[in-house]
């Protein structure tokens, strides 16, 4: 598999490369045997005979956070940063994101000032998170505590949609049983002990009377049920 692997050389210049690799981390080890210092890779995959058509990339805050952060610790200051970042792509909604991010500060304005100005993409929460790290200067903490929150999060509802799973097949399954019982067994019962009704308890005469009326009127119940 192919990987696109962007990073900084021993000159802080920005290296875009084409790896050939097993695995993500099999990328990432070749380019930093080669003394550069990775900040994005991204798997290439394309389907035989299908020409690929190159597209802007969207904007991925956690993505952008990760990417900040990796080249914050390798030592650019925050405007090198972004400017290496909004380099990397020349179209689509991650340019537009990063070239107005890089327009802010150069207008002076403060890291969360910049990114407040996207709401679709910075939550209120990213958005003071910055804001407390710039009393302290400390960008790269919070960089790295909302990327924290952000993996716990998706920890999470992972966790609750495998829950959730098992579960809603029970229902399912209940609910489809529970409909052949009522609308074909049941039915279908009643016909036969319909002559014996007066010798049966009074619950299996009610049952029997269910059954009974869900034959005569059952398509009619059923549109019901799935309208409904």
């Amino acid at each position: 598999m192919q990987f696109n692997v962007h990073a900084l050389d021993a000159q802080q210049q920005v290296i875009a490369l084409s790896l050939e690799a097993g695995s993500e981390a099999d990328a990432r080890g070749m380019a930093e045997g080669r003394g550069l210092t990775v900040f994005s890779i991204e798997g290439k995959r394309q389907a035989l005979g299908v020409p690929r058509v190159r597209r802007g990339a969207a904007f991925k805050t956690s993505l952008f956070s990760i990417e900040l952060l990796s080249l914050l610790e390798a030592g650019l200051n925050l405007v090198e940063a972004l400017q290496t970042l909004a380099e990397k792509d020349t179209a689509g909604e991650r340019q537009q994101v990063l070239g107005g991010l890089v327009a802010s500060i150069h207008r002076g304005e403060p890291f969360s000032k910049a990114v407040a100005a996207f709401p679709e993409h910075f939550s209120p929460l990213y958005v003071a998170t910055i804001k407390a790290s710039e009393r302290t200067g400390n960008v790269k903490e919070a960089l790295s505590r909302f990327i924290a929150y952000q993996e716990e999060l998706e920890r999470v509802k992972k966790k609750v949609v495998s829950a959730s799973i098992y579960p809603a097949i029970l229902v399912i399954v209940g609910t489809l049983v529970l409909g052949f019982l009522m609308f074909y067994v049941v039915p279908r019962f009643a016909q036969v002990y319909e002559d014996m009704a007066g010798t049966l308890p009074f619950f299996s005469q009610l049952l029997l009377a269910f059954g009974s009326f869900v034959g005569k009127h059952g398509f009619f119940l059923f549109s019901a049920f799935i309208l409904g």
